[in-house]
């Protein structure tokens, strides 16, 4: 027989560890009267899981869900639990896969009061009823925790669990609750962030040198500044630095808050800024800049901030993939709009990693993709019915459309003198040998659309790549490809070769 205990602390028990002075964790304390009644029951444990991570679904606890996958698959014969609560307090659903689980593999529940056999059914009505009252009891509890923090909130107490950059989070004396208490090196950060989005600095010629969220967190990596992880700084760890007000001796709550919507069976939750449900409140701690200097910066980031529309699109393909190989975070496309110049790939975490033109990574990287899938090939299915090709056909119309124009463009910069004549020649050979292929894709493509009779037909990589022309399709085909791509430039290659660069790729394939 083999059994196993399952451990996890209520919202009650952080209550009591963090206000008593008990050495023992709540865990501790449950794991020792679970052993100790496993010796009087002479049961032997194999296995004791800890869950510390807390969480309304199974599929927040990932614990429970190793639990439920070993029972499923008839691994122990019993679980010992504190209470039948301690294993689920999700919805109907979470309730009832975690009693199915247990009826179904015949696995016993043991408790310090009773003793649950799946196979009598009274046990498991009672199980199932202790279930449904857990779930009553969360939702009571919630209830009444929302409830507390909205009235501190309303008192000027800080109810969130983590304190901003620039303050420390400190327990009231001689009442319940917290407040914010003024870190002075963090502070003097904050003040130079507000100082220098609304006055700049002042430049050679004395006039301000203005400075924007980009600009502000290289300067302060420069300075050897740390943002509250530490680690360098971002654009957007800036500018929600510019929006907080607790600066200004105020507290914000539900600036976030969180919306459920089910997307493909699936619950999902997000947390969309929105200032419909905001409540702004006098804190009880001190300020660290003036309320001038505040609104001074809400108006200048009104008249620079520009909206991200609800429906965009990606429009980097390699988003999401090729990684910064100094500080490892994601790089960025910078983009030009109606400029002349191309869209680059920048790490927008201001460190030692040269840019560079974003379509030269995208070609180096496919071109290396396409010799390590050499001996790969991607199957189509394909319903004449509903003319399949024509998608394809379309896509690499488009394609021969943009590249035609690019060999036009690249003859204006080369007579503005933007581009030198071997960068020209560079270019104006890889365009054409690319408009060729995608022509002779066309082509083939389009006598298979004639012949209309095969139902699956196949595409090497650079076939499927160039048949694709939006972004979205690009990087998802190679977010199924690659683990990620490391992108390293050093300073010294800056303004010597456009591709002097290194890319180090993770395939998920293997190498035929």
């Amino acid at each position: 027989m083999r059994y196993c205990i399952y451990l996890r602390k209520s919202r009650a028990d952080r209550e009591r560890e963090s206000f008593s002075g008990d050495e023992l964790s709540c865990l501790e304390r449950h794991e020792k009267i679970l052993l100790a009644l496993a010796d009087n029951m002479n049961i032997t444990v194999e296995k004791i899981y800890r869950e510390v991570v807390s969480g309304e679904t199974i599929a927040s606890r990932p614990v429970v869900k190793q639990l439920l996958s070993e029972v499923e698959s008839d691994l122990w014969d019993g679980v010992l639990v504190m209470e039948v609560e301690r294993l689920a307090r999700g919805d109907t659903i979470d309730q009832g896969v975690v009693s199915r689980a247990f009826k179904y593999s015949c696995t016993k529940i043991i408790t310090p009061l009773k003793v649950y056999d799946p196979l009598n059914e009274y046990d498991e009505e009672y199980f199932e009823f202790g279930l449904f009252m857990s779930r009553r009891e969360y939702k009571t509890i919630n209830r009444r925790l929302q409830r507390g923090r909205l009235s501190s909130v309303n008192e000027g107490k800080f109810a969130a669990p983590r304190a901003p950059y620039g303050y420390k989070k400190v327990k009231l004396t001689g009442e319940k609750g917290y407040s914010l208490e003024i870190v002075p090196e963090e502070a003097e950060v904050v003040k130079t962030i507000f100082t220098l989005y609304t006055d700049g600095l002042p430049s050679q010629d004395g006039s301000p040198e203005a400075f924007g969220a980009s600009k502000i967190a290289s300067y302060l990596s420069a300075c050897g500044k740390h943002s509250k992880n530490g680690t360098v700084w971002s654009p957007s760890s800036v500018r929600e630095i510019l929006k907080n007000p607790v600066y200004i001796g105020k507290i914000r709550w539900n600036r976030r808050k969180c919306i459920k919507k089910i997307v493909d069976g699936c619950v999902s939750v997000s947390r969309p800024r929105s200032d419909s449900s905001l409540i702004l409140s006098d804190g009880l701690h001190s300020p660290v800049i003036s309320q001038e200097l505040f609104f001074s910066a809400q108006e200048k980031l009104k008249q620079h901030g520009a909206p991200v529309k609800k429906d965009a699109q990606i429009k980097n393909s390699l988003a999401g993939i090729v990684v910064c190989a100094v500080c490892g975070h994601n790089m960025a496309r910078r983009p030009y709009g109606k400029d002349s110049r191309h869209d680059m790939l920048i790490c927008p975490y201001g460190c030692k990693n040269t840019s560079s033109r974003l379509y030269l990574v995208e070609e180096k990287l496919t071109y290396a993709l396409s010799l390590w899938l050499e001996n790969y090939s991607f199957s189509i299915t394909q319903n004449p019915a509903e003319n399949s090709f024509d998608p394809l056909v379309s896509s690499l119309n488009r394609s021969i459309l943009s590249l035609s124009q690019q060999l036009t463009s690249i003859c204006d910069l080369l007579e503005r003198g933007i581009y030198s004549e071997e960068l020209f020649l560079m270019r104006k050979q890889k365009l054409e040998s690319e408009l060729g292929f995608s022509k002779s894709q066309l082509a083939s493509l389009s006598s298979r659309k004639v012949q209309s009779t095969p139902h699956n037909f196949t595409l090497s990589f650079p076939e499927l790549y160039c048949a694709l022309s939006l972004p979205q399709h690009k990087n998802t085909l190679l977010k199924l490809l690659l683990k990620k791509v490391e992108y390293l430039k050093p300073q010294n290659a800056r303004g010597i070769s456009p591709d002097g660069f290194e890319l180090t790729i993770y395939p998920k394939l293997p190498k035929k």
